[in-house]
Order: structure tokens, then sequence, then C-alpha cells
């Protein structure tokens, strides 16, 4: 084993150790809170697995790292101050509760773009439904033809104009696409808004909603790893933004 496997296999080693310290905290016994930090948990694992890949790229690596080292800083503080747990569990909650909107935003969109299609799919359909009684001739079977084409490439047009469902877009029909997204995902959606604003609501309750959130450089700071935060994020940044050439 080389000196940097060495050194790999001890920070993971001190990094399963720190897990379990966060797992014995009491919020782990909670059963949607404690559910939510077993995922926190095991992605630190499963991402430090990940870095051991053959294949796995520099980009990758780095930017598991940089996921890793924050959630390290954390659990850091959530050992410290358990109070804090129950409010970076808070906090996960309102940010979740943003992004499920957020979602269900882009599919009323999705619907909404589909409408129009399915509205210019019908005056192809009604354009060439003249043909519908001449099955016989060369004419219809033109016609048959030309159709097909118009109605590919409006089936083309509209999977560029989605972004969520675009497989979907790619194998359903325009009328049964909609109907999957107005009566299975748009409900289940819908939902899952309903079930967190609930916990947030049941979190107030419990007053976990004073903000005690610092900045993730003051986190590392607090840790004493300041200079490591400078260093590492000024390298890092580099490598995941656009500023590599």
């Amino acid at each position: 084993m080389t000196l940097e496997e060495q050194h790999l296999s001890k920070i993971h080693k001190e990094t399963l150790l720190q897990i379990n310290k966060v797992k014995a905290l009491s919020i782990f016994s909670e059963e949607k809170s404690g559910i939510f930090f077993k995922h926190f948990t095991n992605k630190i694992i499963v991402l430090f697995e990940a870095i051991w890949a053959e294949d796995c790229s520099l980009q990758s690596s780095v930017s598991s790292l940089r996921y890793i080292l924050e959630a390290l800083v954390k659990t850091e503080r959530f050992i410290k101050d358990p109070e804090f747990l129950s409010l970076f569990y808070y906090q996960y909650l309102k940010d979740h509760h943003n992004r499920l909107k957020l979602l269900k935003g882009r599919l009323e969109k999705d619907i909404s773009i589909l409408d129009a299609y399915i509205e210019k799919k019908s005056k192809i359909d009604k354009k060439y439904s003249l043909y519908t009684k001449e099955r016989d001739n060369e004419s219809f079977k033109k016609a048959c033809q030309e159709h097909d084409s118009e109605v590919k490439k409006l089936y083309v047009a509209m999977s560029n104009e989605f972004s969520i469902y675009l497989e979907s877009a790619e194998i359903d029909t325009m009328e049964y696409l909609k109907l999957k997204l107005e009566s299975t995902n748009k409900v289940s959606l819908s939902e899952r808004i309903k079930e967190v604003s609930d916990e947030i609501e049941k979190k107030k309750i419990k007053g976990a909603t004073k903000n005690k959130f610092t900045r993730t450089s003051d986190e590392f700071k607090e840790c004493g790893l300041k200079d490591e935060y400078d260093f590492i994020y000024s390298f890092t940044s580099d490598l995941l933004h656009c500023r590599s050439y």
C-alpha cells in the first residue's frame, strides 16, 4: 500500500468513527428525521467508496471530497451542539419544500407545453382527415406519409422543450403523457409537498426555528480548519466551475 493509500485509509477509518458518533445521537431514533440523517451519513460512505474506484475522474474525486469535507464539518457541529442537528433538519425541510415547489412548477410548465402541442397535432390530424375516405388511392397513401412526417417532426420539437420528462416525451403519446403527468406525477408531488409542509409545522411547534446557520467558511473556522478551507475551496472551485482551462 502506498503512502497515499495509507493516508486515505486512515481518513476513511476516522470518517467512519465520526459517523458512528453522529448515529449515537438521539435524533436518529425519530422516525422521519432519523431516516434523513441515515441517508446523510450513508452518502458520505458511498462517496468515499466511489473515490476508491479506479475509474473515478479528477472532477468526480474533487466534488466528492469537497462534499465529504463539508459533511464532516457538519457532523462535528452535530456532536458539539445537538440542537444544531434539529435545526439542520428543519432547514433541510424548508429547502426540500422549495425544491418540490420548483419541481411542481416545472411540471405544470411541461403540461402547458403538452397542451400547445396536442392542439398542433389536432390541427394536423384534421388537415389529413379528409383523405380517410379514399383509402385505396395513391393520394391517401401520400397523405398518410405526410401526416406521419409532420407528426414525427412535432414530437421531435416537443421533446426538445422538455427537461424533466424528456425520456417519457420520446416514447409516450402526447395525450397519454399529459394524463400521466396530471394524474400521477402532479398528484404525488402535491401529496409530498403537503407532507413536508406538515413536518415543517411540526418542527415549528417544537421550537426548531431559531436561525443558527452560519457560512461554510465560519463553520470550518469553528472547527479549526480555516486554512484548509481557504486552500481547498480555491483549488476545487477552479476545477468544478468554468475557470479551469
